[in-house]
């Protein structure tokens, strides 16, 4: 399953859900319930889109370009920084540096399942070497040198 985080953002989310339904299955419950029926659109630097739908119990990536209720657009950088918890979601958001488009509902049914997932992830002991990974193979495709320890100082 490591090997995953190698596909860059697809691979580390699709790693850290499968993270939650094992150490904390409350907070993808929670996280599939706020989605409701909507899919969700997440694209990082030039990776292609990650498409996620709900049926309001189970999440599933769509690999079809449909209609998404919610976007979200930044860089890796801006990624990892709000993931080490460097920075908010609403600051990079207020900021200009990462894009979101969708109806107010749409947006705030995101931000309900962003923070489930986000609550999730501090509780799961495997979610720090998932994100360290994620950090280590953005790191070697801009061709740094840095550490995570470098991401946050």
């Amino acid at each position: 399953m490591e090997r995953d985080v190698d596909r860059g953002f697809a691979g580390f989310l699709r790693q850290s859900l499968a993270l939650l339904a094992a150490e904390s299955p409350v907070h993808l419950a929670a996280m599939a319930s706020a989605f409701r029926a909507r899919q969700v659109r997440i694209m990082i630097d030039d990776e292609a889109a990650v498409q996620l739908t709900s049926d309001g119990r189970a999440l599933r990536f769509s690999p079809e370009a449909v209609d998404a209720a919610v976007e979200v657009s930044f860089s890796s950088r801006d990624l990892l920084r709000v993931l080490g918890g460097d920075e908010t979601l609403d600051d990079a958001i207020i900021e200009g540096r990462v894009a979101v488009r969708g109806r107010c509902p749409d947006v705030l049914a995101f931000d309900e399942a962003l923070r489930a997932w986000l609550h999730g992830a501090v509780r799961s002991p495997s979610f720090p070497s998932l994100l360290h990974r994620l950090e280590a193979h953005y790191a070697a495709s801009r061709g740094d040198q840095h550490s995570m320890g470098d991401v946050h100082g």
